[in-house]
């Protein structure tokens, strides 16, 4: 796949939803501890990660080392510590003796994705699944990453929660822009172009099963053509 098309710059465009984070107080009573949920989906499944303060000293509750979490997916559960937080992401311990830390990033109430290996209360591990989108919605999202070849060229698509994408061939960043519910967004400009750079855009479509993206347009021919996209997680 050959591009001598340089796409440059973003589009902006405002978030498609807005959420807020609740906060629970265990009874009522002063020094109560208090906790907090985040929750997200993956594959079909929806993780709930709970938050427990360690002590009540704390007058508006934000996640702190020493917490408690509880990490829930279907049948499967883990319990440990907040080892620590570094912005949004939070890093967490099992109790399970041996077990290994695993990441947590959080944004509002939503869980946004989970790295590393999760350690179950039962002992079995299974890996983080990565991005997750907000539990009540749909599968069909954009968000993720997207791979595809044709057996030269391995082109990686990257959308993310801020609604910001970044597309790659071979580990060379091509483009990035913004998505809508519908479209990626992005300007380009070409080798010899007389004229500003060009607002564009292109559609895309998702399977009934979430796994394939489809792009189609005037301009798909930037992103490799119109053969699907697989979904890598």
């Amino acid at each position: 796949m050959k591009h001598i098309v340089r796409i440059l710059g973003v589009i902006a465009v405002s978030a498609l939803t807005v959420f807020t984070m609740s906060v629970c107080d265990d009874g009522g009573n002063k020094g109560a501890s208090k906790s907090v949920t985040y929750s997200g989906k993956a594959n079909g499944v929806t993780y709930t990660l709970l938050i427990t303060e360690d002590a009540s000293s704390r007058a508006a509750y934000e996640p702190l080392p020493g917490d408690k979490y509880e990490l829930k997916a279907g049948q499967n559960k883990s319990t440990g510590r907040v080892q620590a937080k570094s912005s949004g992401t939070l890093t967490l311990k099992p109790d399970k003796d041996g077990a290994a830390e695993f990441n947590a990033t959080i944004s509002g109430n939503n869980l946004t994705n989970l790295s590393g290996t999760i350690t179950w209360d039962s002992g079995a591990t299974d890996p983080a699944p990565g991005n997750l989108v907000p539990s009540g919605s749909s599968n069909l999202t954009i968000i993720g990453s997207w791979t595809k070849t044709d057996g030269v060229d391995t082109g990686l698509l990257i959308a993310k929660n801020d609604n910001s994408w970044t597309l790659k061939f071979n580990d060379e960043t091509i483009s990035t822009g913004e998505w809508n519910s519908s479209q990626l967004l992005f300007v380009y400009d070409y080798v010899g172009n007389p004229n500003p750079p060009e607002n564009c855009s292109v559609n895309y479509s998702i399977s009934a099963n979430g796994n394939q993206l489809t792009l189609s347009g005037e301009l798909v021919n930037l992103f490799g053509g119109t053969e699907p996209w697989t979904r890598v997680n």
